[in-house]
């Protein structure tokens, strides 16, 4: 299924109203309304936030920047999800979204009998300063409550790596589980009232941003959005119970059934992009002689001894003008990672042919 919304840079809803309370409340009603038809939710929330949530499902990923910042980098670690929710941390938002967050807690809750939130935020920058390690740290407010759940967690961070560098994991027990300075989202498992719905914490060491000059790091960021999203959904898939294969593991198939399962508009456009650039040129049909059959009869007159010459088509395109079309197309704008992995490789293999057809013959192709 394709979804007709594209993930393109939010602005405000003008439907909501101006009050920051009243526009989460709004957001809230429709949300609840359309989860419970199990529809897609897409929504602008005040001051740049984004809710997406794919269909029905036990889990919501969260961030919140802080005022001063604009969460470039933290925020994309969790929109590679099927359920994410990204809003400003400033004091006037707390109030609309833990009342979102709680809608929709009570929503799933109801369909599922539990639900999990884990919010996710970067370490304060006393912490990595000088710290460029893959370290992780899972807080929750109580991790006896859901043990195989947090070591699920762990297992599944420790297995991340990049640039041949594993992943640290530290497990802490905490209450409030929030973001240094910012309240709770009030989402404890030990709350009778939210029995079967937890709340997890995960701070990440922001290796994909210079500590310095806050210049981000894109392949970094690339390749720790494609690992952290296999240990989000196998987390999800532990506590939710799902299928497990025989030696106890989550199989495969269990933790994927928590990814996306639509496309946005965005990566429809993406690939429609790349196929009209692939479909333009023929890349055998230049680099193939016209002379065939005279050239061989010339090798064979010359005793093998002379190559012959060979006549090609002339190219009826200029390769830098395709190429610029390649390198226009907005990638990075795919939120899955896997999607935007194949996109990558493509726009590649495009440009590989373009460079050789660019100088053929007199370089070679090959």
């Amino acid at each position: 299924m394709i979804d007709q919304t594209s993930n393109v840079k939010s602005h405000e809803d003008p439907h909501l109203g101006t009050d920051v309370a009243d526009q989460y409340a709004q957001v809230a009603e429709v949300v609840c309304e359309r989860l419970a038809a199990n529809q897609r939710v897409r929504r602008n929330l005040p001051d740049g936030g984004r809710i997406r949530i794919d269909r029905q499902l036990p889990f919501l990923c969260v961030y919140r920047h802080p005022p001063e910042q604009s969460g470039d980098g933290a925020r994309e670690l969790i929109t590679t999800e099927a359920s994410y929710l990204f809003a400003s941390g400033d004091p006037q938002h707390h109030d609309g979204l833990v009342m979102l967050c709680k809608k929709i807690m009570a929503a799933m809750r109801e369909h599922f009998g539990t639900f999990l939130l884990i919010e996710v935020w970067e370490q304060p920058p006393d912490v990595h300063s000088i710290d460029d390690r893959i370290l992780f740290e899972i807080i929750s407010a109580d991790c006896d409550s859901i043990p195989s759940t947090i070591q699920t967690m762990c297992s599944a961070l420790e297995k991340i790596s990049i640039k041949r560098q594993s992943a640290e994991v530290v497990v802490r027990q905490n209450k409030p589980v929030c973001p240094p300075g910012l309240s709770s989202l009030n989402l404890d498992c030990t709350d009778p009232q939210s029995a079967g719905c937890c709340s997890i914490g995960l701070t990440v060491n922001p290796i994909y941003r210079d500590s310095s000059s806050q210049v981000l790091f894109p392949m970094v960021l690339q390749a720790l959005r494609r690992q952290l999203t296999i240990a989000i959904r196998r987390t999800v898939a532990q506590f939710t119970g799902s299928r497990t294969d025989g030696e106890g593991s989550i199989n495969s198939a269990a933790y994927h059934e928590f990814g996306p399962s639509t496309l946005v508009k965005a990566a429809r456009l993406v690939d429609q992009q790349l196929s009209d650039i692939s479909e333009s040129f023929d890349f055998l049909l230049p680099v193939t002689p016209t002379n065939t059959s005279e050239a061989e009869q010339s090798f064979q007159n010359s005793g093998c001894e002379c190559a012959p010459n060979l006549n090609y088509r002339p190219l009826p395109y200029h390769p830098n003008l395709l190429k610029r079309q390649l390198f226009g197309i907005e990638i990075e704008r795919i939120e899955d990672p896997t999607l935007a992995h194949l996109c990558w490789e493509k726009q590649e293999e495009l440009d590989r042919k373009l460079t050789a057809l660019r100088g053929y013959p007199e370089t070679e192709v090959l």
